[in-house]
């Protein structure tokens, strides 16, 4: 009876002992990484560069990638939440915008009018119809009685017309 009641006694400091252990080499960072990376030098400086890191109280590169792939989880719930398609969500245009980049296209404009109101209306060689967001002055129209070859760039603000040998820019729009 003597010998159940010492093992338990002796298990019961093991027991309260081990956290203390572990948190006394947690506050060491280098007895833990030389525990924990004795033979692998390398390995050893990582974790001896984590740990003064830390101490300094700046963020290493392995957390920083974990806190970032946090918040993308948090995004994916959050989409997942609100239950609308992650096109229709705030800034979702922008960053496909930044991740594509500018784009351009050659074209050339095969018939050109213009309204009543001041705005052009381009027709290139495929079809495609731009219409001019912001009237440009009269002196800057285009011959309705030429061809015209243009470069058609899209940025984060819209799309911008060059049309070669023509110092402006025209701002436009796609309409089908």
């Amino acid at each position: 009876m003597k010998i159940v009641a010492f093992a338990l006694a002796f298990m019961a400091g093991l027991w309260i002992a081990a956290p203390q252990a572990a948190a006394q080499q947690d506050a060491d960072p280098v007895a833990s990484c030389r525990a924990a990376h004795g033979a692998d030098a390398a390995a050893r400086i990582t974790c001896l560069e984590a740990a003064i890191a830390r101490m300094q109280g700046r963020v290493t590169e392995a957390e920083q990638h974990a806190a970032e792939a946090q918040q993308q989880v948090a995004q994916a719930e959050q989409r997942a939440e609100s239950g609308r398609p992650a096109w229709s969500l705030p800034g979702f245009r922008a960053r496909q915008d930044a991740e594509a980049g500018p784009q351009e296209a050659r074209v050339q404009l095969v018939r050109i009018r213009y309204g009543r109101d001041g705005y052009g209306f381009f027709t290139t060689s495929e079809g495609q119809v731009w219409r001019e967001t912001v009237a440009a002055p009269a002196r800057r129209h285009l011959d309705t009685d030429q061809t015209y070859e243009a470069v058609i760039r899209s940025g984060m603000l819209g799309y911008r017309m060059h049309v070669d040998g023509i110092r402006w820019e025209y701002k436009v729009e796609p309409l089908n």
